[in-house]
């Protein structure tokens, strides 16, 4: 046999070996992807249900969509899905270097009116966009690589596969209405068959080196609601319960420059809080914390890896507030501080990007100073006593922010051994108002919170038979531009 039939021949073989190889492996995959136990039912990294196993039915069969259903289980529901996520991540992060990456969903926006909304005049309380030329280097698109284009469809991608339904918490659609000894409880009405709406999560991202930040996009039908609810509220309170608003802002209208917001099709959100606070009728009490935010901006307000605020932006913000209630806020540093590090939140979650993951936040909490135990009701209706600033420092990385006020439940309840002066508020709210409620611990003898997502039954109905004297609205406007999540909210306030 001559030499080139024997290079032929063990071509030929390697040719061979090659298919079997490749063979083995779709093989291998196939039948993993078929072992039911491995396959997951909830992803840890985007804080979701995956999809179910669909049911049968004649008409999806013969329309098609039941094997398209059953492929999306397939591909969501893969064993070792998160693992392979990350690994997809950290391979896509070694093709270039992307100063500035934009994760865009298909999120729409409308037009921010000029003018209030028709019938409604509060009064000015206008939010002053930031200027480029604070202190604070502002992100830009200067340095956009030639591959940020398609970084942007490679993150599509992602997006679309968190849309599918992640959130800040897996929810169950259980009925919540609280008995509070000694008060009487809000009681089941029509608002008990309002789902559960699924969190927070943000799809829409602009990442820069080791900082996310979200993407703003102003809902006009969820902000007309939204400011209905509120001014309904202090209408029919007026004269028996002080009715507060404190609307938070993104950390992009912070801290990201306008020329790249605009190229992320982002709303201008300063002008939004605006709109909504210019809406809001004069029996409403406003407090715009924009302006306050942006002047301690050079400090750790907001976290790099998730969408919420730090402790110590929340602590700003509460001080804004208690100064509209006429109280006297407590220095920052009589408060007992806890630090606790490694928090990769919401926005590493939701990307996996590698260079969020190499810096993780640190979360700052402040401890209330005359009392630090609250008590909280969960969807199945479980009450449990626990620390207001809990230590979570042996918790997972994802699930540190829940060291404010428990995290999110339906219905809490602080009862202040150390305060006596009577005082009452009700605050509605969705996770951003964890962070705050420490900081509003020291003045009330009862604070009541009701996360709006998760609670079934009429807040209207226990403020008035609980003789509540504040109802505090502590919302960001990210979520309040979901109109399904201010219809909900609206249903509680009957």
């Amino acid at each position: 046999m001559d030499y080139k039939q024997k290079k032929k021949k063990v071509r030929r073989k390697a040719h061979t070996v090659g298919i079997l190889l490749f063979a083995a492996v779709i093989l291998f995959f196939a039948v993993l992807g078929w072992i039911l136990p491995l396959r997951p039912s909830v992803s840890q990294r985007e804080k979701r249900e995956l999809t179910k196993f669909p049911k049968f039915s004649i008409s999806a069969l013969m329309d098609g969509s039941y094997f398209s259903q059953i492929s999306t289980w397939y591909s969501d529901t893969f064993p070792f899905r998160d693992a392979w996520v990350l690994a997809d991540s950290g391979l896509e992060s070694l093709r270039g270097i992307r100063t500035v990456q934009i994760i865009q969903g298909d999120t729409a926006k409308d037009e921010i009116p000029d003018a209030p909304m028709s019938g409604n005049s509060g009064g000015a309380q206008t939010e002053t966009a930031p200027a480029e030329e604070e202190s604070a280097e502002p992100v830009s698109l200067e340095a956009e690589t030639e591959n940020s284009g398609e970084v942007t469809e490679v993150s599509r991608t992602t997006a679309a596969a968190a849309d599918s339904g992640s959130s800040t918490a897996v929810t169950t659609s259980a009925s919540v209405s609280p008995a509070e000894p000694g008060t009487t409880a809000a009681s089941s009405d029509a608002s008990s068959d309002l789902p559960m709406v699924q969190g927070q999560v943000q799809n829409n991202l602009i990442i820069s080196g080791d900082t996310a930040y979200g993407i703003y996009y102003f809902n006009l039908n969820a902000a007309n609601t939204y400011i209905e609810t509120v001014n309904r509220m202090a209408e029919e309170l007026k004269g028996q319960t002080n009715v507060y608003c404190m609307l938070v802002p993104i950390s992009s209208t912070l801290y990201v420059s306008r020329d790249t917001l605009d190229a992320a099709e982002s709303s201008d959100e300063a002008k939004a809080m605006s709109y909504y606070y210019d809406s809001m009728n004069t029996d409403v009490k406003k407090v715009p914390i924009l302006d306050t935010l942006m002047d301690h901006r050079d400090e750790y307000i907001y976290f790099r890896t998730d969408h919420h605020w730090n402790g110590r932006g929340a602590y700003y913000a509460a001080c804004e507030l208690l100064k509209a209630m006429g109280q006297t806020p407590h220095d920052l540093s009589e408060y007992q501080e806890m630090d606790f590090g490694g928090f990769l939140g919401s926005y590493y979650q939701s990307s996996l990007n590698v260079g969020l993951r190499a810096n993780p936040d640190v979360i700052n909490a402040f401890v209330p100073i005359t009392c630090n135990t609250m008590t909280f009701t969960e969807t199945d209706g479980t009450t449990l006593d626990w620390p207001i600033i809990n230590d979570v420092s042996g918790y997972s990385e994802g699930q540190k922010y829940s060291t404010f006020a428990a995290g999110d439940n339906p219905y809490s309840v602080i009862h202040n051994p150390n305060v006596t002066n009577g005082r009452s508020a009700v605050v509605i709210k969705e996770s951003y108002g964890n962070a705050v409620i420490p900081f509003l611990t020291d003045y009330y003898q009862d604070l009541y919170w009701f996360d709006y997502r998760y609670y079934n039954g009429s807040i209207t109905q226990f403020i008035e038979e609980n003789g509540i004297d504040d109802l505090i609205f502590i919302n960001a406007t990210e979520p309040i531009s979901s109109i399904e999540q201010v219809q909900r909210m609206s249903g509680l306030l009957p």
